[in-house]
């Protein structure tokens, strides 16, 4: 086993969303994340879920702070969609199980939980 600090990973993200012809499918691309030591795990749920009791949105704040990319977005005509806050946040709102589902894939690598397919 190699520990290396501030480790990144990569991991499929998988949510359901209306495809091509309105038919509910599911939708596949890869998130790159910062992998975070068991004390600012803590601190990030901590402040998220502190964040949600506030109103705000948790999920965001745990986005904004590990996601640092991702690959296999496009856009309808097949070019790819460079990684940014902005298009992740347009990607978002046009998809809202996506949120939910980004934040639930980076806990379940964060923990060790096998993704299904």
């Amino acid at each position: 086993m190699k520990i290396e600090a501030n480790p990144i990973f990569t991991t499929a993200i998988k949510f359901t969303a209306p495809g091509p012809g309105g038919r509910m499918e599911t939708m596949r691309f890869d998130g790159t994340f910062k992998y975070l030591d068991k004390d600012a795990y803590e601190t990030l749920m901590d402040a998220a879920r502190a964040k949600g009791r506030a109103g705000g949105d948790g999920d965001q704040h745990i986005i904004d702070a590990v996601m640092t990319g991702w690959s296999d977005v496009t856009d309808p005509s097949g070019n790819d969609i460079a990684f940014s806050k902005e298009a992740l946040a347009s990607a978002c709102k046009t998809f809202m199980s996506l949120r939910p589902a980004i934040v639930t894939c980076w806990v379940n690598a964060q923990l060790g939980v096998e993704q299904g397919n």
